[in-house]
């Protein structure tokens, strides 16, 4: 069961305030502390994780003109939500073509319900996003891009390679969930 639309909205406008007056005792009805989800982040490319790749064939598309997530990756990317608490943090090269709040929208048609979602600010390209995001120490990294097997070890070994013509699948999740938790 998931939290509704309205609700992700009342919760990003609780951490936009707690930011505002740097508190950090907000709870959320998923009992997720403010500080853990300005801390914790699932860095989350689109295509090739949570939209299977496949050259022969153009992606499902959904009546809000987005290409529709797979049940699987769904289901394994809210198993890694729900058991960390994390935020999603967008690297997608789809990120700047919507606001937040659409973004929020496409999530929750699709069934996935995060406390928390923001954008990477924009690089000269997602290797580069990455290796110069200065957010937490707390995250991962999901994404189909072998390229960014180049990163330094700190980095990479915060990273969930996925198969593009497949995308994120319950064989992920342990590993995730294992890294995020700091196990």
């Amino acid at each position: 069961m998931g939290i509704d639309f309205e609700e992700l909205l009342e919760a990003h406008r609780q951490i936009q305030k707690a930011i505002e007056s740097e508190s950090n005792s907000i709870a959320f009805s998923r009992n997720v502390s403010i500080e853990m989800i300005m801390n914790r982040y699932i860095l989350l490319d689109i295509d090739g994780v949570m939209v299977p790749i496949n050259s022969w064939k153009a992606p499902a598309m959904a009546n809000d003109g987005f290409p529709q997530f797979s049940e699987a990756s769904v289901s394994a990317l809210n198993k890694i939500l729900a058991e960390t608490g994390a935020s999603l943090l967008l690297t997608t090269s789809h990120k700047d073509k919507m606001d937040i709040f659409k973004w929020y929208d496409i999530f929750n048609r699709r069934g996935v319900n995060p406390v928390s979602i923001s954008i990477i600010p924009t690089g000269k390209n997602r290797f580069e996003e990455i290796l110069n995001w200065e957010g937490s120490d707390d995250f991962i990294i999901i994404d189909d891009d072998t390229s960014l097997n180049d990163l330094p070890i700190e980095l990479k070994t915060r990273l969930i390679t996925t198969s593009p013509m497949i995308g994120l699948t319950n064989e992920h999740t342990d590993n995730a969930i294992k890294i995020l938790n700091n196990e």
